[in-house]
């Protein structure tokens, strides 16, 4: 084994924790503000109600994170081993999110230190 060698499923593990980080933190952004308890029936629908523009904004903010992340995992499916320059590459890499670009890197050669299947 080369003393390079990074275990796919870390990589992918790693990718994983980041995303569920980022949609984690989306929630963050939801502020109510505190209630008595015997007021709470009557006003927290009210502030829930006000505060529809926050859930969609984080509906929108989920679902582009959970297209990268699909996106993400539609195409790592392609590589077998990573070595260091591909975990680097690869985050910021802008080409690995068009359609089946790791694929075509594959079969043109290119992704060679990757172990393209």
């Amino acid at each position: 084994m080369d003393k390079y060698h990074i275990s796919k499923s870390r990589l992918e593990a790693l990718f994983d924790g980041i995303f569920a980080f980022a949609m984690t933190l989306l929630v963050t952004g939801f502020v109510v503000p505190p209630i008595p308890v015997s007021d709470a029936p009557a006003v927290l629908p009210g502030y829930i109600a006000a505060m529809r523009p926050e859930f969609y904004s984080f509906l929108i903010a989920f679902l582009i994170l959970a297209s990268f992340w699909l996106v993400h995992h539609r195409r790592f499916h392609y590589v077998r081993i990573v070595d260091p320059a591909t975990g680097v590459d690869h985050p910021v890499h802008p080409c690995l999110y068009r359609d089946d670009a790791i694929y075509h890197k594959c079969q043109r050669g290119l992704f060679r230190r990757a172990g393209c299947r």
